[in-house]
């Protein structure tokens, strides 16, 4: 199928990245929702999960997947992170080999004026909800590949963003979330992404902070809040056929006191055996929440958009 793609306009810190790249034949409309792509790759089986195989079939379709990339596809490096508003824990992010990649989904960014604008950096663009008052989740992209990078607004706010990032003819469809402990959880706006990437086959890659207990995902049940949050977020996870992808279970949250596991890699069916590397990197950053990272990415160059 022919690019087609016009997009919105992307909230950016850097005014030389602020449109988006644009191409003809066709439209991605953030308000109906509808992407045109096609894909010559058949859907996963979809097998309707227990509680207790959400983590184990994430981890055999993780043993299984192939880490040479052919020429027609491309791993991106992600990585996941709750900044917890710390300017210093921004900086360890960027410098850091370990951590530094092509696509940070970042949770409680450090904000900077009085317009709260999300924190940035050389090299990259900051994606997020400008009209938020103080934006909690946000996307950095790196310049290299910022104009393949396209932002959905209607599943966008200040607590999310979500975005596709079309690289060659592959296109992928990544989303920030910090979920608060005061809301509803798991929020609307998850079951919404997920619709639309099942109507569009596009692969999933969401980084959460959840602010919830599972045994799914390696956390302790600190709390009735907690189990609650993470009883409905498992619950939507299954009925939306949704994967955790953590790998064996790490905390994701040290603030010297307790530690916990709260920091959720979700994937679809469709991106499951397209996430790999993923891993926590204590010790690389001044946050309360450790730096998770993946590479994600169909190595065979299906899923075509």
């Amino acid at each position: 199928m022919a690019d087609c793609f016009t997009s919105s306009t992307l909230t950016t810190s850097e005014n030389s990245h602020s449109a988006l790249h644009t191409r003809t034949g066709g439209v991605l409309s953030p308000q109906t929702q509808t992407l045109p792509i096609q894909s010559n790759q058949p859907n996963h089986a979809i097998r309707q999960p227990a509680r207790q195989s959400l983590h184990q079939r994430s981890a055999k379709a993780e043993s299984r997947s192939t880490s040479t990339v052919t020429p027609r596809g491309k791993r991106i490096k992600v990585t996941q992170i709750n900044l917890n508003r710390s300017h210093d824990a921004w900086d360890d992010i960027i410098s850091n080999t370990q951590t530094r990649s092509e696509v940070i989904l970042i949770q409680e960014p450090p904000l900077i004026g009085k317009q709260n604008r999300i924190k940035s950096s050389n090299g990259y663009v900051a994606i997020y909800d400008k009209k938020a008052t103080k934006p909690r989740a946000g996307i950095m992209i790196h310049k290299s590949i910022s104009r393949h990078t396209f932002l959905l607004n209607s599943l966008t706010d200040g607590d999310t963003v979500t975005i596709i990032l079309k690289i060659g003819n592959q296109c992928s469809m990544i989303c920030s979330m910090y979920m608060d402990r005061d809301k509803e959880c798991p929020p609307p706006k998850l079951q919404e992404i997920s619709k639309h990437a099942k109507q569009t086959n596009l692969p999933l890659f969401l980084g959460a902070d959840t602010n919830a207990h599972s045994t799914a995902w390696g956390s302790v049940v600190k709390d009735s809040i907690g189990k609650t949050r993470g009883e409905s977020l498992l619950d939507l996870m299954i009925q939306e056929d949704l994967h955790v992808s953590n790998v064996n279970n790490p905390i994701t949250f040290n603030n010297g006191r307790w530690t916990n596991a709260i920091d959720v890699t979700i994937t679809n069916n469709t991106a499951l055996n397209q996430i790999k590397k993923w891993k926590t990197r204590e010790g690389t950053c001044k946050s309360d929440h450790i730096p998770i990272t993946f590479e994600m990415g169909n190595v065979d160059g299906s899923n075509t958009c």
